[in-house]
């Protein structure tokens, strides 16, 4: 029988995904995973099987916290507030274009830009989420 967790495992992904979104994925390693998050090489297999299925289950998170607060957000207000709420975001994504700090790239464009050895597997993970239109 498996024991029960010891650690929080949503501020585990928080911590996973604030590390993922400063580096990207290629660029983390799995010792300074391990470190961020304060887990054991034992209990991240526990509980992740793999740096990419925790990567995955990062994803997860982000959508449930980051995006789903997007998504509230548009439902806020009149239609029109909605509609130039959206259109002042999508105009910040087009700062992706120019050179800026990882710290500012929505995390997203920041994982699909750094991990070109999982891009297939991270393009089928979005298109399943319906966050990437083929």
């Amino acid at each position: 029988m498996a024991r029960p967790r010891e650690f929080d495992y949503e501020q585990v992904l928080d911590g996973a995904l604030q590390l993922f979104w400063r580096g990207g994925y290629e660029a983390t390693s799995l010792d300074g995973l391990l470190n961020e998050v304060g887990l054991s090489k034992s209990s991240f297999y526990g509980a992740f099987g793999s740096k990419h299925e925790m990567l995955l289950a990062a994803l997860d998170r982000y959508i449930e916290t980051v995006l789903q607060a997007n998504i509230d957000d548009l439902r806020r207000g009149s239609p029109r507030e909605a509609i130039i709420r959206s259109f002042e975001k999508i105009l910040g994504f087009s700062l992706l274009l120019m050179p800026m700090p990882a710290s500012f790239r929505p995390f997203l464009s920041q994982i699909s830009m750094g991990c070109s050895f999982w891009r297939a597997p991270i393009s089928e993970w979005m298109q399943e989420r319906r966050l990437l239109q083929r």
